[in-house]
C-alpha cells in the first residue's frame, strides 16, 4: 500500500509542471494519490486512485488590453490492473482506467475526458531474461461518453538492457 501527496504552490504552467504558460498568474495545486498492490503465485492485482484539486477554478484579467480566461484543470481518476503468469516467461495482463473533471474545470480538459477519459486494455508480455530481455504486445480501446466513438490502440515493445 502506498500514500503519496503534493502541493504545487503557484504553478504557471496549464498543467500544473508543464503546458502552456499562464498570463494571469498560478493555481495552486494539491496532489494525493494512494495504491495498493497484491502479488500472490503468480497473480498480481494493482489499483490506484488519483486527485488533483486547484485552488481556484478559473482567473479572469486584461491582458494587452483584451478580456482574458484562464482555467485551472481539477480532475480524479482510478486505474485497475491485474497480471498473470501463465508459465515461468508468459505472462497475460488486463486494466481499466477512467478520469473525471471536478467542478467547473478547463473546458478543454471536460472535452478531452467526455471524448476518451475511459481505456480498457489486455495484453502479452515473454520475459527471456526477466526485465532485462523482454517482449510485450498490448491492445487498449480508448473511449468517453459514447463507447462506440472509442479508438483502437496498439503497442508492441522489445526492451534489451544490459
Amino acid at each position: 500500500m502506498g500514500l503519496a501527496a503534493a502541493y504545487n504552490h503557484h504553478a504557471l504552467r496549464q498543467r500544473s509542471t508543464q503546458g502552456a504558460t499562464f498570463a494571469l498568474g498560478g493555481f495552486d495545486y494539491a496532489h494525493p494519490t494512494a495504491d495498493v498492490t497484491f502479488k500472490w503465485r503468480g497473480l498480481y492485482l494493482f489499483a490506484e486512485g488519483l486527485y488533483r484539486r486547484a485552488d481556484l477554478e478559473r482567473r479572469e484579467g486584461m491582458v494587452m488590453g483584451a478580456a482574458t480566461r484562464e482555467f485551472s484543470r481539477s480532475h480524479w481518476g482510478y486505474v485497475a490492473q491485474a497480471g498473470l503468469m501463465l508459465t515461468a516467461r508468459l505472462e497475460l495482463t488486463a486494466r481499466w482506467e477512467q478520469a473525471f473533471a471536478l467542478g467547473d474545470t478547463d473546458p478543454a480538459l471536460q472535452t478531452t475526458l467526455r471524448a476518451q477519459g475511459s481505456q480498457v486494455g489486455a495484453g502479452v508480455n515473454w520475459y527471456q531474461a526477466g526485465h532485462r530481455f523482454k517482449a510485450q504486445a498490448d491492445y487498449h480501446y480508448i473511449f468517453g461518453d459514447d463507447p462506440s466513438r472509442g479508438r483502437h490502440q496498439a503497442r508492441l515493445q522489445l526492451q534489451v538492457s544490459f
